[in-house]
């Protein structure tokens, strides 16, 4: 279950599909939980939000195996070192 602090950053970022049909089949594959965390990444990384992607990978890295989270660890540090003042 998603914590409330994370609902709201969640709502921040996710977007609805004009074609439920795409959300309803990656649903067959991912967990909603999983699913709303990774599309809330993307659009934080699209309007490059280095803060949220930070808090963003706490809450998905523990549903991530090694690879993806190693990769998701990268892009953190990599948006930390382009963001100006991130501390």
């Amino acid at each position: 279950m998603l914590f409330s602090s994370l609902t709201t950053l969640l709502e921040k970022y996710a977007w609805e599909s004009e074609d439920n049909s795409v959300v309803e089949e990656t649903l067959q594959y991912l967990s909603e939980e999983l699913f709303l965390l990774l599309q809330s990444v993307v659009m934080a990384v699209q309007i490059r939000d280095s803060q949220a992607v930070t808090e963003l990978e706490d809450h998905l890295a523990p549903l991530l195996s090694t690879q993806p989270r190693t990769l998701l660890r990268r892009l953190v540090k990599n948006m930390q070192r382009k963001t100006p003042g991130f501390a």
